[in-house]
């Protein structure tokens, strides 16, 4: 006997995503999600039985994940990168939209803490060319999990000409960069620990030196440009500058080394 299809639209919805049976609600899915409004737009004409399984060839871990996001309202992304990344491109193909425009702006507040001018999702999509583009080159989710970027307690005034050499392995190419150091900062860790690292000059003079809470000195800047390409001598705080650990993480960087012998030495 064939069962009887409900006339108005049920609550519960199973979901088979990847072999994995999911129960959740019809709410849940259709307020967090323009693939699941759209895939559930029909229930209301009686085209689904309440007990039929909805087939979605998508990861299950992945989705396990994004769905206690969408329950909670909240991105609870994992630390593991692989399976964040994961989440997210399937955030992305559900549109769960909410999430990639918090991805986005978080990933901007870690980068550029000192510019909430650049805390938006437009200026995210500027400079890495959107979500997609930016998972597909690592940006994402580097940018977005894990531990907080340190904060600058002190600026140091470099002494003498050096430079910072970038690495990024690719394949079995490398790609190298070399950055003439403007100033030294102390960093301060989520943890309270302290360390110094070299700062990075920028081309324009768009970023100013300006009072923390705590009154130390923090480099701000305004819009994102080519790096500065003069000698290290030729630098100042007027330009604008970010600490080698951060553009690394923002650039897919393997690793950077500092080199005090100056850029002409060092090559």
């Amino acid at each position: 006997m064939a069962k009887r299809v409900r006339e108005s639209q049920p609550s519960r919805v199973k979901l088979n995503v990847g072999g994995k049976i999911f129960l959740t609600s019809l709410d849940t899915l259709t307020m967090n999600s323009t693939f699941f409004q759209s895939r559930f737009s029909r229930w209301g004409n009686g085209e689904h039985a309440e007990d039929e399984e909805v087939w979605i060839d998508r990861d299950a871990d992945a989705f396990q994940i994004l769905l206690s996001c969408m329950r909670s309202r909240s991105a609870m992304l994992p630390s593991d990168l692989l399976l964040c990344e994961s989440v997210l491109r399937d955030a992305e193909f559900y549109g769960v939209d909410w999430l990639t425009t918090e991805v986005k702006v978080s990933a901007m507040q870690r980068i550029h803490p000192g510019a909430k001018e650049l805390h938006t999702t437009g200026a995210f999509d500027s400079k890495y060319g959107g979500f997609t583009p930016a998972l597909n080159a690592g940006i994402l989710p580097r940018c977005c999990v894990g531990p907080p970027f340190p904060r600058i307690k002190q600026v140091i005034p470099a002494q003498s000409p050096a430079e910072v050499l970038f690495v990024r392995t690719q394949m079995t190419d490398q790609d190298f960069a070399t950055r003439p150091v403007v100033c030294y900062s102390l960093l301060e860790e989520a943890n309270g620990s302290t360390h110094i690292e070299p700062m990075i000059a920028r081309q324009r003079p768009d970023v100013r030196t300006v009072k923390g809470a705590d009154d130390s000195e923090q480099p701000t800047w305004k819009d994102e440009c080519d790096w500065c390409e003069d000698d290290a001598s030729q630098c100042d705080l007027g330009q604008q500058v970010v600490s080698a650990t951060v553009w690394a993480n923002s650039q897919i960087i393997d690793h950077w080394e500092l080199h005090t012998c100056g850029r002409e030495d060092s090559k």
